[in-house]
C-alpha cells in the first residue's frame, strides 16, 4: 500500500481505510487493547461481528481453564 498513514494532525485515521472483512469505509480499529497489539480498520457492523467471536474465544478458554481441560 503506498498510502500515506497518517493525517496532516499526525494521526491515523479509521476512515481513511476500508474494513478489512468486507472492503466497506472503515470507521473504527479493531481490537484497541494495547500499543503492542496491531489494530485493523473494520466498519461498524465488521467490528461488532469480531468483538462478539472474540468473547466467544474467551469464554471457551476460560470454561476450559476452570473445568481442568488445559
Amino acid at each position: 500500500m503506498n498510502r500515506k498513514l497518517t493525517s496532516k494532525d499526525k494521526l491515523i485515521h479509521a476512515s481513511d481505510f476500508k474494513c478489512v472483512e468486507c472492503g466497506e469505509q472503515a470507521e473504527v480499529f479493531f481490537p484497541v487493547m494495547d500499543p503492542d497489539i496491531p489494530s485493523y480498520p473494520y466498519c461498524k457492523k465488521c467490528a461488532d461481528k469480531a468483538h462478539q467471536e472474540l468473547i466467544i474465544k474467551i469464554l471457551e478458554i476460560d470454561r476450559k481453564y476452570n473445568n481442568g481441560e488445559n
